[in-house]
């Protein structure tokens, strides 16, 4: 099982090396197979600091510090009762909506229907509540924020990208908090998470290397990609 686990962690972040975000998206529906919900949604969590603090600690890109303090508060709000879900109740139908919402916009944007995206674009704190709720119930916080920071500031990738990293840094913090809280932590995910940390930063690190290849527009092009491929992906595993 280890080696499976860690298959999975390396996948998953080859993934976020390149676009910033989706590793949840890749890593929950095989971690199923192995670990119960509980866990898996922790483990990735806990991973997934790891790997945004190095990644800020290393590459040092440029943040948006005023969108930033617009997303944090409903984001924390957000979390709280996402992990309440993880505790208490089948986050089925929650993930299932959003990432039809997610699918939607997303080809709206990657098609550049602009008067048709420009009409549903969501206000920061939008973005930031359902971010909230998706990380803490399910693990997936990207979906939503990378929507809305691909509008924000899809032409410029190094924003783009330590905006998302500092924001989802806070966000696995906030989570983590309240899975302590919850009693959702246990010994034995902090012991998986040690495990396939090393694999994890492996395909971070190959993921960045091709990430510095890309111009601003086939960036922006990949990302919104990304999500419809992961929301499909989502679908059908679920």
């Amino acid at each position: 099982m280890t080696l499976a686990l860690n298959a999975i962690l390396f996948t998953a972040s080859l993934v976020l090396g390149i676009t910033g975000f989706g590793n949840a998206m890749i890593a929950m529906p095989l971690l199923l197979f192995f670990l119960t919900p509980d866990s898996a949604v922790p483990v990735i969590r806990l991973v997934s600091l790891g790997l945004h603090i190095f990644t800020l600690a290393v590459y040092r890109f440029p943040v948006d510090w005023v969108l930033l303090r617009r997303l944090i508060l409903p984001m924390i709000a957000g979390n709280l009762l996402g992990a309440y879900l993880l505790k208490s109740a089948n986050p089925q139908f929650l993930l299932t909506g959003m990432v039809v919402v997610i699918f939607t916009f997303a080809v709206l944007n990657l098609f550049d229907l602009q008067q048709i995206t420009r009409r549903l674009q969501a206000p920061p704190w939008l973005a930031g509540l359902f971010s909230g709720i998706l990380g803490g119930s399910i693990a997936m916080t990207g979906p939503p924020v990378v929507l809305f920071m691909s509008q924000a500031h899809g032409e410029d990738k190094n924003i783009f990208r330590g905006t998302l990293l500092v924001f989802f840094m806070l966000e696995v913090a906030a989570g983590l908090v309240s899975y302590l809280a919850l009693g959702v932590m246990t010994p034995e995910i902090l012991k998986i998470s040690l495990q396939v940390f090393p694999a994890s930063l492996l395909g971070l690190w190959l993921g960045m290397k091709v990430f510095a290849r890309f111009s601003s527009a086939t960036f922006r092009r990949v990302v919104l990609a990304a999500l419809i491929g992961l929301s499909v992906l989502v679908l059908v595993t679920h």
